[in-house]
């Protein structure tokens, strides 16, 4: 007469079953394996006992989607909610699958050494290092935007792909770091329009923006909110600090390129403040110690640029935390250019759509 299968638990909570013969095992669970995969590429089968097949996965899929993304570069938006619909449903969904019916097959699973939980978080630990590499090798990194002050260009809840490079031209959106991140070291990155480029003049008239002295082109893309700021408004939050501007009166504001040499006076220095400190790599919240930089910078009677600095513009120009508050951009903290919209779970219409 056979014996009866012994029921135990083991210490990483998987049901144990013992056959007469005296080996261990325990039926995997598909709706285990689905939900594994479907947060690490590849956990599932590995789960499941096919390490071959998370390897492979593991391997692939960030290369598909990385294939997936420049081909979405080369095609009309039209043809991209399509494509990026279909592509972004159906490779992770014949993964989900496939592990879903191994997994049912799997009613007599014998226990691996690697089915542990140690093995498991090590497996998800290699695969986000291989995941940053592939990130970095590739030049692209996908963001979420959570706020509108980018309408109607980028939405709130828009999931995109970005190119990181350091090329760009005036009215390129880009991401970047604010100003404040030298000094309060926010790792947030903000995502803007150029708007002044090293060597500019920016004036702000009745929300008109002029750019050395012209008046800037396609401002239809831009919204504005009706409240009637009059020139005589001094916004407190303004950049620079002490400036009597506000954010639809302001200017005008020299953006400094590597090379200008700026005379400094009583009057001036309020101006360039913020730039000297960063320039001289000031980073303390002591204002003593600042103050104590800035008069011996005063005291020389000229300083010397070495960066070249940008000024940053939201579309939704007056619900945007830009240049006019936050102060001008140095280059070395423009990451890259928002590409595509791949995902907007509030608006499915924007999936596809090109960033412009």
């Amino acid at each position: 007469m056979e014996k009866e299968n012994i029921n135990s638990e083991n210490s990483h909570g998987e049901m144990i079953q013992e056959k007469a013969s005296g080996e261990k095992f325990s039926p995997r669970k598909p709706w285990l394996a689905v939900l594994l995969d479907y947060l690490f590429t590849g956990l599932g089968y590995f789960y499941i006992g096919q390490v071959k097949l998370a390897i492979m996965w593991a391997v692939l899929y960030p290369l598909m989607i990385l294939a997936v993304v420049l081909i979405a570069l080369e095609l009309p938006s039209r043809i991209n909610v399509i494509f990026l619909s279909s592509a972004f449903i159906t490779i992770p969904l014949i993964r989900l699958i496939d592990v879903f019916k191994n997994a049912k097959k799997e009613k007599d699973y014998i226990l691996k050494p690697f089915n542990k939980v140690k093995f498991y978080i090590l497996y998800v630990v290699i695969i986000m290092i291989y995941g940053l590499i592939i990130d970095s090798f590739s030049g692209y990194k996908h963001y979420r935007f959570p706020t509108a002050s980018m309408e109607s260009s980028i939405y709130p809840n828009d999931y995109f792909f970005a190119r990181m490079n350091k090329s760009h031209e005036r009215n390129d959106i880009v991401i970047h770091y604010p100003a404040i991140h030298f000094e309060d070291e926010e790792n947030v990155p903000y995502v803007k329009r150029i708007i002044g480029m090293p060597g500019d003049t920016i004036k702000i008239s009745n929300k008109i923006v002029y750019i050395n002295g012209e008046k800037e082109k396609n401002t239809a893309e831009y919204s504005y909110d009706k409240v009637n700021r009059e020139p005589d408004f001094a916004n407190p939050r303004i950049y620079p600090k002490g400036a009597k501007w506000n954010e639809d009166n302001y200017g005008p504001l020299y953006i400094p390129k590597a090379g200008d040499v700026i005379f400094l006076d009583s009057v001036n220095i309020m101006f360039w403040k913020k730039i000297i400190l960063r320039e001289g790599n000031v980073k303390t919240k002591d204002e003593a110690v600042k103050e104590s930089y800035i008069t011996s910078v005063l005291k020389g009677g000229k300083f010397a640029i070495k960066n070249n600095y940008y000024f940053m513009m939201g579309d939704n120009r007056n619900n945007s935390l830009d240049s006019r508050f936050t102060g001008l951009v140095i280059e070395d903290d423009i990451l890259g250019q928002p590409k595509f919209v791949y995902f907007n779970p509030d608006k499915m219409e924007r999936i596809g759509l090109l960033i412009k």
